[in-house]
């Protein structure tokens, strides 16, 4: 939602022009109604699609896999019921956590190239302590 994601990304010395021109941002809420997700080989969504309450989830999911076409692929990351975020009294409760028969329900329309869980106690990009549970997911869509 942030235009300082895009300046970020447009400030990094390691993409190329060319990688840069091919790179499509889109600023706005993804939960939000109106909001469209235009087709592309690659969905990227590295710890927001999180951020989704449970409610919407399934339209927000629905979205980014119908922008895929077959043969493309999604990156990203969601969490799962064992962080620190999914526990009662978390400021961070109106968020999407899934276990892993969630995560094989989600991903069947898709090859997994990569899915890894990862749970550690760490900090968050603010540096407040926190219990991660993570799922990393590389998928491709099946045909």
């Amino acid at each position: 939602r942030e235009a300082a994601a895009e300046e970020g990304i447009r400030a990094r010395p390691d993409i190329s022009e060319a990688g840069q021109a091919a790179i499509e941002f889109r600023q706005g809420d993804f939960t939000a109604d109106d909001f469209e997700l235009p087709s592309a080989p690659l969905v990227t969504s590295s710890f927001a699609l999180f951020n989704c309450p449970l409610a919407r989830f399934p339209l927000v999911w629905r979205r980014v896999a119908d922008a895929i076409p077959p043969g493309g692929r999604f990156a990203g990351h969601l969490l799962g019921p064992k962080d620190s975020w999914a526990q009662p009294g978390e400021r961070f409760r109106d968020l999407t956590y899934l276990d892993r028969a969630e995560i094989d329900a989600l991903l069947a329309p898709f090859e997994i190239d990569w899915l890894r869980e990862e749970e550690d106690d760490s900090v968050t990009p603010r540096g407040e302590a926190k219990h991660w549970h993570i799922w990393h997911i590389v998928v491709r869509k099946r045909p």
